[in-house]
């Protein structure tokens, strides 16, 4: 009964915020602007995230924090996190009725469309359908402007409904005659690629180069160069790649990078890896930092060239930086497999037992398989023991492979 009472206590204040947080927020948007000391004063929106959501376990306390900051961006990572946090304790029909509640609120365009991006944080994309239609209804020449098209295309991309972008894009812009721009068509190229369907990505890409006046934003290079490495275009993503640097895009992130640096690991091009690393290194901004698929193709190129102690440096070097730069499951494997092929047992020993650590991000069977052989081979019958012993523990449903593998 006191654990009801507490979760009803806590619904209550967590929909009081969220109230408090969205008046706050409109008043804040049509009212002027800071002043300059003002935001200067004000904490980055990362500080924010770093210094208040990560050391304040009471999400209505962070919320209420929050409202002392003028930024806007503050005040909609707070929905955004109530909006989860309430999605799990109101059903559907209360979180709708609840966001409904701000429509009128909603007076300017760019708080309407702040309110479409918030149906979509409490998975609501039907409603926020609803409500951008209704305001169609009322006859107000601003609610089509592409800010709102835009708006509720994120919304169905925060609530998973990526699927459904494509064929609401084609059928609202032929409705209302809704011209699109860069972001627009930067959402479209996202849900297409979240729904495995590259090719109409790039169609997509082609009708952008078509149209005057639409500069391709650094997102859809991005998804582009992400998509043309799952295809293998190598090629593609070079010229791709000097198209984007030539647009003004010349700061990439890690993940535009790492696409880069997959390119020059296939062809076994290790010098040109490392200088595209050290480049990152020197970029001065986090978001270019290497991080654990940087060094996977890194030591993808290295054992390609069967050099064993750089392996083994960059393995080190990845568990000494920690955080983005972890070792993963795929680390494991392909470090602990080369190191096998080669028979260097003793530092595959080293990384099984890291792989342990780590949340049991344990090698395939094959690859513990010959570890083991190659222990036994060696003499090493205790070291042998061990590895079958922490499987067995963590994968029971290996123990019949380790009975065949000791009687063959």
């Amino acid at each position: 009964m006191m654990f009801a009472l507490t979760s009803i206590s806590r619904r209550h204040r967590s929909l009081h915020h969220l109230r408090h947080l969205f008046s706050t927020t409109t008043s804040t948007t049509s009212s002027s602007s800071t002043t300059t000391s003002d935001t200067e004063s004000s904490p980055s929106l990362s500080t924010v995230k770093e210094s208040v959501f990560c050391s304040e376990p009471n999400p209505h306390r962070a919320i209420k924090t929050l409202f002392s900051f003028p930024d806007q961006s503050c005040a909609r990572y707070a929905a955004d996190h109530a909006l989860r946090s309430l999605s799990q304790s109101l059903d559907p029909t209360a979180r709708s009725h609840l966001l409904d509640s701000f429509i009128p609120l909603a007076s300017s365009e760019k708080d309407f469309a702040a309110l479409l991006i918030s149906y979509g944080s409490a998975f609501l994309p039907r409603s926020a359908l609803d409500a951008f239609r209704h305001r169609l209804a009322a006859g107000d020449p601003s609610s089509v402007s592409v800010l709102s098209f835009n708006a509720l295309l994120s919304a169905y991309m925060r609530s998973r409904c990526h699927r459904k972008v494509p064929d609401l894009f084609v059928r609202l812009c032929k409705e209302h005659s809704i011209k699109p721009d860069a972001v627009s068509f930067g959402l479209l190229i996202k849900s297409f690629f979240l729904s495995n369907r590259s090719n109409d990505a790039f169609t997509a890409l082609k009708h952008i180069r078509d149209q005057k006046g639409i500069v391709l934003t650094y997102q859809i290079y991005e998804l582009l160069l992400v998509s043309l490495r799952s295809r293998e275009k190598r090629e593609e993503v070079n010229q791709l790649w000097d198209e984007m640097l030539a647009a003004g895009y010349n700061k990439p992130d890690c993940t535009a990078y790492n696409v880069k640096i997959w390119c020059h690991a296939f062809r076994g091009e290790t010098e040109r890896v490392y200088e595209v690393i050290s480049e990152m290194e020197a970029a001065g901004f986090k978001r270019a930092q290497p991080d654990t698929v940087t060094y996977n193709y890194l030591i993808g190129c290295l054992s390609k060239k069967d050099r064993v102690e750089d392996v083994k440096e960059v393995y080190r070097t990845m568990k000494s930086k920690k955080g983005r730069c972890s070792p993963d499951a795929a680390t494991f494997f392909n470090v602990l497999s080369f190191l096998c092929r080669h028979g260097d047992f003793e530092t595959g020993l080293e990384v099984f037992r890291d792989s342990l650590s780590n949340k049991g991000k344990l090698p395939e069977f094959p690859v513990l398989r010959k570890l083991v052989q190659g222990l036994v081979k060696e003499g090493k019958m205790d070291a042998a023991k061990e590895v079958v012993k922490e499987v067995t523990t963590v994968r029971p449903r290996w123990t019949n492979l380790w009975k065949e593998v000791e009687e063959s």
